[in-house]
């Protein structure tokens, strides 16, 4: 039977399908023996020819057959919450784990043993994608529902977690959680966060009377890289003038934000998160939440009128990845045209807003005559009197 026929016959025969996930196949054991057709044919050399010899190599299908067995208990276990515990869910995962790296001849230190949370993160970043995406989703629900925050950390850093109903579900436990950062954490890399979900963490974030805990501990981290980033410029006998930027970067995107709003700083910064997504959360705001948004951009309008000399040098630096997470003055205005776009009306309507508008074209002025400084020509004198390039970036 040819792959096209397979295809086929499972788009068509639904029912009779044997695995509800999609398995990554290794192409290394299929394309070596796929070979052309004989086929007699009028033409001496068809713009297309059949190949035949597709197989599933032993290996895969061992796999497939493991991660359907495991991914229907773990569902029919997600289906009762309360029958699923922490120890049982461990025993399982690490069960599954166990055989996967055996079947693929991966050994996976330390050595499995039930219940053990250390070797399934191991486990988790040895096997990778082995372990699909599809399983991941149920699996990361699983962790958020009993607490297992170090495997879920993992699962999210390893890109095994994608946006969708599972992810839907993931953000909702973490909310209900009060687990900010991991909130952050999939903002950085989960890729394909639909709208409902950036919804629900932008009000999270902009609801919040007070900061949480874990949100305190992203405020710290920012200060920690923070620190790291003066060490790193100020290092004798090698100063780096790209760790000093982003020293500057940093300090902007630590001093003078609330916990809550240093987390709002990945949700503009990210390059993952789609513009259409992010004009329909923007849109989702209530009128408090949309306030403190407008708060937070004149934030960073303010930071980038007295720092002009950082526009477009937010740029990675080794052991400074945060750094790349602070947004440029490119995606504050972009962000701020959006809430205005999307609320203007409601700003027109509320006399409150008027004098912060009056604030912003200000700063927005401000900001433009700095960028005329910055034209080819003076960053031509700029450059003559430094003896160093990049002093002026562009906006």
């Amino acid at each position: 039977m040819s792959l096209l026929e397979i295809i086929t016959r499972a788009t068509l025969d639904t029912n009779r399908a044997a695995i509800s996930f999609s398995p990554i196949l290794n192409a290394d054991d299929i394309l070596p023996s796929l070979k052309p057709r004989n086929e007699v044919t009028a033409a001496a050399n068809p713009p297309i020819r059949r190949v035949e010899g597709w197989a599933i190599s032993e290996t895969d299908a061992k796999l497939i057959e493991s991660s359907d067995a495991f991914l229907k208990k773990l569902i029919r276990k997600l289906r009762n919450p309360k029958s699923l515990d922490r120890d049982e869910f461990l025993r399982l995962l690490t069960k599954h784990l166990g055989k996967l790296s055996t079947q693929i001849g991966v050994s996976v230190e330390p050595a499995p043993s039930s219940e053990d949370v250390d070797f399934a993160r191991a486990a988790v970043e040895k096997l990778g994608l082995v372990i699909g995406r599809d399983v991941a989703g149920p699996v990361s629900e699983a962790c958020a529902l009993l607490g297992i925050w170090d495997l879920l950390e993992t699962l999210i850093l390893q890109k095994l977690v994608v946006g969708g109903p599972s992810s839907s579900s993931l953000v909702e436990r973490l909310i209900e959680k009060g687990r900010s950062d991991l909130l952050c954490l999939c903002i950085k890399h989960v890729t394909n966060i639909r709208s409902a979900d950036l919804v629900s963490i932008m009000k999270h974030f902009l609801s919040l009377p007070s900061a949480d805990h874990s949100m305190v501990s992203v405020k710290k981290e920012w200060e920690k890289q923070t620190f790291l980033a003066i060490k790193k410029a100020t290092k004798e006998g090698k100063p780096s003038k790209a760790a000093a930027n982003a020293a500057v970067l940093l300090m902007m995107a630590h001093d003078g934000f609330s916990p809550s709003e240093t987390c709002l700083h990945f949700v503009f910064s990210s390059p993952d998160i789609d513009g259409l997504v992010l004009s329909s959360a923007v849109s989702m705001l209530s009128g408090v939440e949309v306030s403190r948004l407008v708060k937070y951009f004149v934030k960073w309008l303010k930071k980038y009128e007295r720092f002009p000399f950082v526009i477009g040098l937010g740029k990675p630096v080794s052991g400074l990845e945060d750094v790349v997470y602070v947004p440029s003055l490119g995606a504050v205005v972009k962000g701020l045209g959006l809430v205005f776009d999307e609320h203007f009306s409601y700003f027109v309507m509320n006399s409150g807003f008027h004098e912060e508008m009056r604030e912003i074209n200000v700063v927005v002025r401000a900001l433009a005559r700095e960028a005329k400084l910055c034209s080819p020509l003076g960053v031509l004198i700029e450059n003559l009197r430094s003896g160093e390039s990049g002093t002026c970036g562009g906006l």
